[in-house]
């Protein structure tokens, strides 16, 4: 078994690398290698300092830092915002915060859908 935990762990991180091949800039590639070595704090200032928010985001919703992803999406990443209320709504509704959810839900102006759904 954890022959096949580290076989899976390297896959995940030859994918990262392919990934971050992708990226223009050099900080945000840098900033993935980081997450892969889980060096958080250094890729969440690689990524505020190429101005790569949205990659930012994403990495605060992986980590469950709902607020810091809300603020960031509020300040620098509007295209995500509604996306990231809605992670956000789910991770409530996941979690039992009912209410959060609906705010989340209501933000993410997918209350008439996802209330119903969710209460029945």
């Amino acid at each position: 078994k954890q022959w096949y935990q580290r076989r899976v762990r390297d896959a995940r991180g030859a994918q990262a690398l392919r990934d971050a091949a992708n990226e223009p800039e050099l900080n945000a590639r840098v900033a993935m290698l980081a997450i892969q070595l889980g060096m958080l704090e250094e890729a969440e200032q690689l990524y505020s300092s190429c101005g790569r928010y949205d990659l930012l985001n994403k990495l605060y919703q992986a980590n469950n830092h709902w607020s810091k992803a809300i603020s960031v999406a509020e300040r620098h990443d509007r295209i995500h915002l509604r996306s990231t209320y809605y992670n956000f709504a789910r991770h409530c509704e996941l979690s039992g915060d009912i209410g959060a959810a609906i705010n989340g839900y209501e933000k993410s102006e997918t209350l008439r859908f996802e209330v119903p759904r969710m209460l029945f």
